[in-house]
């Protein structure tokens, strides 16, 4: 296992045989379209607006307390905290100073 695939798989969760599966269905494509990652198939199951992005998130102990110290280092708050749903926990989001969005997750509080 490369050191690139044991980052992404210890990372992202995604597997050595996951990367595989992409890179032999990457090069079953017609060679006209080889450049074009759009026509595999797990790309058509998401679509975005040119102006969403990929935001990477952070599981925090309390997102309220994160927050205060995320501005008082020239963060800003874009999304306050919100509850998910009922036990599921909450999120928030934030730019760091030089405009990179991130999200927070708090686990849900146990009763």
């Amino acid at each position: 296992m490369t050191l690139c695939s044991r980052i992404t798989e210890n990372t992202l969760g995604v597997s050595e045989g996951a990367i595989a599966a992409f890179q032999s269905a990457r090069r079953r494509l017609p060679p006209a379209r080889e450049s074009s990652i759009e026509e595999l198939p797990v790309c058509r199951l998401v679509t975005r607006t040119p102006d969403e992005r990929t935001r990477t998130y952070i599981m925090v102990e309390a997102i309220v307390d994160t927050l205060k110290q995320i501005q008082a280092a020239g963060g800003r708050v874009l999304t306050p905290r919100t509850e998910i749903g009922a036990n599921m926990g909450a999120f928030a989001v934030f730019m760091d100073p030089v405009g990179n969005e991130f999200g927070l997750y708090e686990e849900p509080r146990s009763r």
